[in-house]
């Protein structure tokens, strides 16, 4: 059962001529500028990336009622940070 949380954050307009940015808007900490998903989500659909394929993803995550494609993980994998030195993968030891 998918959940749609709708926000109202306050606005305040600057009524200087000089002002460059003449629009003002609250930022929440919990969700970055222009994302659509929290990082907590992130990271869940992170957990199930690094798990199974992004094909596998993408029909569990609908499971759940997650709208995402195999693409936007494999976007979010690759954005992810990952220490070579601790795989198991690595080649010339």
């Amino acid at each position: 059962m998918p959940v749609s949380v709708r926000l109202a954050l306050p606005k305040w307009f600057c009524d200087e001529k000089g002002c460059a940015q003449s629009v003002f808007a609250e930022r929440l900490e919990w969700l970055p500028s222009y994302n659509r998903r929290s990082s907590r989500l992130d990271s869940q659909i992170r957990a199930l990336a690094f798990s199974m394929s992004a094909l596998q993803t993408e029909r569990v995550c609908s499971q759940f009622g997650i709208r995402i494609s195999h693409d936007a993980v494999l976007r979010l994998v690759y954005k992810t940070g990952v220490d070579e030195s601790a795989s198991p993968f690595r080649r010339n030891r």
